[in-house]
């Protein structure tokens, strides 16, 4: 879907090396018209906020863990706003074995003010730490973001490779990951949250160096990004019977030695936490160049409120069912069927400008139009551009299933207690 919906930047008309600035609502824009343009707005500031929610949940969460941590009296620290701005503490577990008995079993990492004893509206340390740190960046474009996300690609490497040494150190049992599970509710949900960067990509070709290829970094840094999310989960299940929440608290929690507990910490700073930034600069880009409201007030369309939902989410699980909904309602969708449908309609256009269609004519001419009007991005071999339309319908049919299937699954469950839910 990525590699597609590069390919439909480079069929809009001037824009066959990227020159124009081009974000992804203006791509459906150019193609269906300013009413689906405004759709794809809503759909991708929606997806965008989840993505920033998510992560300023996460990484507040680990921050709070993290002071608690550092002080000796292992405490950390919250207003209450319910309670006129009273300030609230929180005592973690004392000594390395003080969650349980044995670590190496089922770790449930206490999250400082997370269950909900101490109200919901709460200011905790973490957060307000977390705030100062990254909305400086979000002030900043890309371009000027390259170095913190150089530093944390090379951080993410390094912290894995602790993980995966924390994880043998536990011990790898391969019986604690069968080859089918036994809970699926939104499955699907997850791993499409997981992959809902593609509607950043156009904000990435705006800004990307000219000798850079397209296809390369496209396919090098997602299946980088699919092996590490495959390797580390797995061994992450064989070294542990369940985990409750996010893993980096279980990570971070005193059954882990101090070395990967430090490495959960500064991942959730320097990985999760540098992902804010660009996830609101690109929301920012998108309202400007849409011409969706003035620049000021992008600034704050893309970052107050992402800050205001996690701060009202940052307690209890509720977030968890939002992030599972987003993905199977609105980030799959924007993410990877709407790119399809554009990219048919861009080759439809590109192919028959006459007003013919896809269906019409053989596979051969087919073929040798695309000869004649292929992009920079080829996003598939040669050897099969005739059937580049056949294999996006396909992709659109299996999506649209699995999502359909997703949250008919989640619907199912929701009101019963068997075992697959």
């Amino acid at each position: 879907a990525e590699t597609y919906l590069a390919d439909t930047m480079a069929r809009i008309p001037g824009n066959s090396y990227f020159n124009r600035r081009i974000e992804f609502a203006c791509v459906f824009e150019e193609f269906y018209g300013g009413r689906m343009k405004l759709l794809a707005q809503v759909m991708l500031v929606i997806c965008l906020y989840s993505q920033i929610v998510s992560s300023i949940i996460a990484t507040a969460q680990v921050l709070d863990a993290f002071i608690v941590f550092v002080n000796p009296s292992n405490t950390a620290y919250a207003l209450s706003v319910e309670e006129g701005m009273k300030v609230l503490e929180w005592v973690g577990p004392a000594g390395h074995h003080a969650i349980m008995k044995d670590c190496n079993s089922s770790v449930e990492a206490p999250v400082p003010f997370h269950d909900g004893s101490h109200g919901d509206l709460l200011i905790t340390l973490g957060y307000g730490v977390l705030c100062v740190l990254v909305v400086p960046f979000c002030f900043q474009n890309l371009d000027d973001n390259i170095t913190a996300q150089k530093l944390s690609f090379l951080g993410m490497l390094l912290f894995c490779g602790v993980f995966v040494w924390h994880f043998q150190q536990q011990g790898l049992v391969t019986q604690r990951v069968p080859m089918i599970g036994d809970s699926f509710r939104h499955m699907v949900g997850s791993i499409i949250f997981n992959y809902g960067f593609i509607v950043t990509v156009p904000s990435w070709l705006n800004e990307k160096r000219t000798d850079v290829s397209v296809n390369k970094a496209m396919w090098i840094s997602t299946s980088t990004a699919t092996v590490l999310y495959i390797g580390i989960g797995i061994l992450g299940a064989m070294a542990y019977d369940s985990v409750h929440g996010n893993f980096l608290n279980t990570l971070a929690s005193p059954c882990s030695d101090d070395l990967t507990r430090i490495s959960a910490f500064l991942f959730a700073i320097v990985c999760v936490g540098m992902s804010i930034p660009v996830f609101c600069i690109m929301i920012r880009y998108n309202l400007i160049v849409g011409e969706i409201c003035s620049e000021r007030m992008a600034y704050f369309w893309s970052i107050v409120p992402p800050w205001m939902i996690s701060w009202v989410f940052y307690t209890g699980d509720s977030f968890n069912q939002v992030i599972a909904w987003s993905g199977q309602l609105n980030n799959g969708p924007v993410n990877f069927i709407l790119p399809l449908f554009v990219s048919l309609k861009a080759m439809e256009w590109f192919l028959y400008p006459s007003g013919g269609t896809l269906d019409e004519g053989s596979s051969a001419g087919t073929s040798s139009r695309f000869d004649r009007f292929r992009t920079i991005v080829k996003p598939l071999p040669k050897m099969m551009d005739g059937i580049q339309h056949h294999i996006a319908w396909t992709m659109i049919v299996i999506l649209t299933a699995l999502i359909g299937v997703s949250i008919l699954f989640s619907v199912f469950c929701m009101n019963t207690v068997y075992g697959v839910c």
